[in-house]
Order: C-alpha cells, then structure tokens, then sequence
C-alpha cells in the first residue's frame, strides 16, 4: 500500500508513461544447469476403452481410447508437454517412450527401476526422464435454463403510451467439465533416482448455449475429445513447471519531468532496457531525491523484465 500510495505522489509532479510488456517468470522447479535433454515416457495403461457417445459422469483411471485409431489421452499429455518444451531453449526432447503394463497402476506407483531410467537414458542420450505415472480423470455434466423477458416494440401509441409486445424467452445452457489429474515424477538417468515428485491437477470446461436442453448438449464436444483436449491442455502446463514463462502485464514507468530522466522514454519505447538503464543509473547520482526514487522504481522495473524477480524485490 505505501509503495502505491508513493507512486501516486510522484505521478502527480513528474508523470508516468503506461507500457505492454512481457514479464519472464521463472519455472517452479529448477535443475542443474546441465540436465538439457529430457526423455518422455508414460506410465499410463491403456486398458480402459470408452465409447464416444457415452453420457453419464464417470471417472477414469488409466488412459483412455477410443477403438483402434482413437484419440489416447497419454498421447495427447505427451504432445502438450512436448509441443510446449520445444517453445522455449532451456530443454529439448530427445525421445518419447510407453513403459505401461496391462494393469491398471495405482494413481501413485512405485518409482520407475532405476536401472530402467538409466537404460532410457542411455538410448535416448537424455540428462533425466520426465515420467507420467498415472492419470485420473473425472468428467460431469449439466444443464440448466432461464427465462428472459423479451419486450418487441409494436410502434403503437395509444393516449401517448407506447405498447410493447412482452414475451418469455428460454434459454438453456449445457455444460461439461474435465477434471485431470496428472501423477509425475522426474528421475535424474544418472543414478535413475527421483528429482521432483508431485500431482498436477486441472480443468477445463465446456458451456454452450442452445434453443433447446438437446440443442445445447449436441453443441458440446463428444467426452472423447473434450478429455483429449484436457489430456493436452494438462500436459502443456505441466511442461510449464520445468520452464520460464513470459506473462503479458501492463506497466508504469516514471519518465521524468524534464532533464536527463527524459532521455529514456524513446529507449522504452523501442524496449531498448539497457540503454534506458543507464539513464536510470545515471540518476540514482542525483542529488534530488525524488529523481532517485524514480530512477530505482525503474531499474526494479527493468529487473522484471529480465526475469530477476529477486532484484525487481530489492
């Protein structure tokens, strides 16, 4: 609130300028910075066949298929985790592998043999296995309706009085929901040991709107696609664990009432940060205070913009 509350003060005397900008983020879980190639593999049994035109909520443990040539929802997990690590230079799939059995595995199995993870490794060339062990996943679905008043003018007008045509409008939404749980583990092809360990929950709904209850259901996606879209969906930001993100955010930088401060806003503006923070360091000298405290707020700025979080803080 304070640091609010300062921004606001030296607004008023000296101005701010709004920017677009992409913040790096950085992932949740860091490796040593020689782990560059990852395998894939899955865990997942493949068992469990579910019909397309299913209609109830169920609950899935295990991968899912749909005939011989059907969507397989660890298919879809790897595709998303592969599609989304090859966005970004910190790592690169070096291979994809299937290990499940033909039975159903707990949601949480026993760790991978590491004489097993060491073998991938070896075959593949790869630093550590990123392992989908298990998958659950739980799908529901609804539908409800309102009436809306729909007033239709008739252009009459009797004893100065307009009259309207008043009707009752239905409409009716459906909605279906996909809940995925992902169990995973990353092992180091070293030792075969686990690094990281966790579950990695997501959802992602459906609603639609349609004249009538049958209307609304028809124009949702089939359970079929609607959990392989999940299955990618999850393993996209699964991936994004392991890697730094960027966030498009809205910012505000002081640019000086008049003076050398000034001198940055054309570099800001063609994002040019390390010549706009030379500007700013060169006004952190300033004998005036205010300028001081502008110039710091800026150069915080410019950490974030690098991905150092801890020196934007400081």
């Amino acid at each position: 609130m304070a640091g609010f509350i300062i921004l606001i003060l030296l607004a008023g005397a000296c101005g701010v300028n709004r920017i677009v900008v992409d913040v790096k983020f950085p992932p949740k879980y860091t490796f040593s910075s020689e782990i560059t190639h990852l395998a894939l593999i899955s865990r997942i049994t493949d068992s469990l066949s579910v019909p397309d035109n299913i209609q109830k909520p169920m609950v899935l443990d295990g991968g899912l298929k749909k005939g011989a040539g059907g969507i397989l929802i660890e298919d879809q997990i790897l595709k998303g985790m592969q599609n989304e690590l090859a966005g970004h230079d910190l790592f690169r799939v070096v291979g994809k592998e299937k290990i499940f059995s033909t039975d159903t595995l707990p949601l949480f199995p026993k760790p991978v043999d590491p004489f097993k993870i060491m073998k991938i490794g070896k075959t593949f060339l790869a630093d550590a296995v990123f392992s989908i062990e298990s998958v659950q996943v739980t799908t529901s679905d609804s539908s409800s309706s309102f009436v809306n008043k729909f007033h239709e003018s008739q252009n009459k007008i009797w004893s100065n009085s307009i009259v309207y045509d008043i009707r009752d409008v239905t409409y009716h939404n459906a909605t279906l929901e996909v809940v995925v749980q992902l169990h995973w583990r990353i092992y180091s092809t070293v030792d075969g040991l686990v690094l990281f360990e966790g579950v990695f929950p997501d959802t992602v709904t459906y609603e639609v709107q349609g004249n009538s209850r049958e209307d609304a259901r028809r124009k949702l996606p089939s359970y079929v696609n609607a959990i392989g879209r999940a299955g990618y969906h999850a393993g996209s930001l699964l991936a994004k664990t392991i890697s730094p993100n960027y966030e498009t955010v809205s910012r505000f930088y002081y640019r000086g009432a008049a003076g050398d401060m000034r001198e940055a806003v054309p570099l800001v503006k063609f994002r040019k940060w390390d010549e706009a923070s030379a500007v700013w360091e060169k006004a952190m000298k300033s004998k005036n205070k205010k300028y001081r405290a502008m110039a710091s707020y800026n150069l915080a700025l410019v950490s974030e913009m690098k991905g150092d979080l801890n020196n934007a803080k400081a």
